[in-house]
């Protein structure tokens, strides 16, 4: 989106992506053209080694394509999604299933893992029109462990327990759930984050995370938590029509769109918008328009913001 600045940002990422390689490959065909040996041949050689060396360069800086990425032992766990998919299979939760008292005189469902030393520090995850299925717990342990066990990952269940278990059910229970509800669960965690954070004596430092329809409660989160919300991270589906809200927020803000039309922002929002030409749910391993690569390098964008979030310290 031209005028915000990631499009600008991008823009000069594209130019040094292409255009520096082919510059390189012309400098080497002029160094190799000035050989002498066996007259013109030589000069031949270097302009097809050239463009062969132009080729495997701009094909390497393509963002979907290429070489694979590569990670460090004490990265792959949570990087490399193929290692991912397998602990997550025989894996089981061992976080904390609990249930809290909320504003409107009622009991929330959640899952969390809190830090040995508890801090000021969370991050709240937000499901999609599932609920909190097994997978969004395994999810919680997988950042929490990330982020060196000292952020506290909290992930309720808007849905009061249960679980969907077909798409006509997700889709019934995100029609039938009222606005209130949501609100008076999201409140009340606010409430216990300031809690918690003032026996420290400072503010609450919380981050967001949501996966599709939940990008409309992870919104509302930001929202009424004001300043307390650090940074919040949005997959696939950005709130329709909600552009304002993300432009007068002071989060900062990772978009990770898909190519649905819903997915996309109208309106020049000046925050981290990285768009991948794959349909919903593609970063996820069980869906059926999961893509690997793109998954991963989704993800590694999405751990990368967190890291920068909170900055712990993880030995």
């Amino acid at each position: 989106m031209k005028g915000t600045l990631f499009y600008e940002i991008h823009k000069s990422l594209v130019v040094k992506k292409y255009l520096l390689p082919i510059k390189f490959a012309f400098k080497f065909f002029a160094a190799v053209s000035k050989i002498r040996c066996n007259g013109s041949y030589m000069v031949h050689i270097g302009g097809l080694m050239s463009i062969v060396l132009l080729l495997l360069i701009v094909s390497c800086n393509s963002f979907e394509g290429g070489t694979e990425l590569v990670f460090s032992e004490e990265e792959a766990p949570f990087y490399d999604l193929s290692k991912v998919a397998q602990y997550q299979e025989s894996y089981k939760p061992s976080g904390r299933n609990g249930r809290f008292y909320t504003a409107d005189g009622k009991m929330a469902n959640y899952y969390a893992k809190i830090p040995k030393k508890p801090n000021q520090m969370s991050l709240f995850v937000v499901h999609d029109k599932y609920g909190l299925t097994d997978e969004i717990r395994k999810e919680v342990d997988r950042l929490f462990d990330f982020l060196g066990g000292k952020v506290a990952v909290f992930a309720p269940n808007f849905y009061d327990g249960v679980v969907a278990q077909s798409d006509e059910e997700a889709e019934r229970l995100l029609n039938s759930i009222e606005s209130g509800r949501i609100e008076a669960i999201i409140h009340s965690y606010i409430g216990g984050l300031q809690l918690e954070a003032s026996k420290y004596g400072s503010q609450p430092q919380m981050g967001v995370i949501a996966w599709g329809e939940g990008g409309n409660w992870a919104l509302k989160t930001a929202t009424m938590a004001e300043e307390k919300v650090k940074g919040c991270v949005f997959y696939y589906d950005f709130p329709k029509g909600k552009e304002e809200a993300i432009k007068d927020s002071k989060a900062k803000v990772l978009i990770i769109q898909d190519d649905s039309p819903n997915g996309k922002m109208d309106s020049g929002v000046d925050r981290a918008i990285h768009s991948f030409d794959k349909g919903s749910g593609f970063a996820n391993p069980k869906g059926q328009g999961y893509d690997a690569r793109a998954a991963t390098q989704a993800n590694k964008l999405v751990l990368d913001f967190l890291n920068q979030l909170y900055s712990v310290e993880k030995k």
